[in-house]
């Protein structure tokens, strides 16, 4: 129920006793620190690209970010690398503690390092999708056109302007996480802009 890391100078007495009674500690040498869990093989990895340690979790995949736990947490600014909080890493490899998260999600659906969507929106999307189709794009804005930016795929294009939410029309995209760019408007009988 004790554990004393030499290195770290590390004296846990909690380990394996009362509320901590599944708590186990190991020394990542790669990391250098201590860790919460049972071990580099067991039930972690260490990840040389990242230099961090990954869970080993059957359906757990891992996204390589180059040194993603050298940064600090983009909510809180607090160090990734010697915090002892939960960390969460979202589909685009951005990390970020766990309880940030949660706080940070509940009025955004972006990363706020890359601006990515942070999860599967895809529902969300479909939505709008509707919202869209069911309403008429207004006579005066027939010959206005929007050149965007998705934030998910990073392609740029042209598109009918909208008031709000610009499609990226990519198939395999479809976002709605775009960015207006530039808005213009075509004279009657001009052709079509490229992007």
């Amino acid at each position: 129920g004790e554990y004393f890391c030499g290195v770290c100078k590390l004296w846990d007495n909690t380990a394996g006793k009362g509320e901590h009674a599944t708590k186990s500690i190991y020394h990542c040498p790669y990391c250098n620190v201590c860790r919460v869990g049972k071990g580099l093989g067991i039930d972690y990895k260490h990840c040389m690209k990242c230099n961090c340690c990954v869970e080993l979790k059957k359906g757990l995949t891992h996204k390589c970010l180059n040194q993603a736990l050298e940064g600090r947490c983009p909510i809180c600014i607090e160090s990734l690398r010697t915090s002892t909080k939960p960390l969460k890493a979202l589909a685009c490899a951005h990390v970020m503690h766990d309880e940030c998260y949660k706080r940070y999600r509940k009025d955004r659906y972006t990363c706020p390092i890359c601006n990515k969507s942070m999860d599967d929106m895809s529902e969300y999307f479909s939505r709008l999708d509707q919202a869209a189709n069911a309403s008429q794009m207004d006579a005066m804005f027939a010959n206005t056109r929007s050149r965007i930016l998705c934030n998910d795929c990073g392609s740029k294009s042209i598109v009918q302007y909208r008031l709000m939410h610009h499609k990226c029309p990519r198939r395999a995209c479809g976002s709605y996480n775009t960015r207006v760019v530039e808005t213009m408007v075509l004279r009657p009988g001009a052709p079509e802009p490229t992007s």
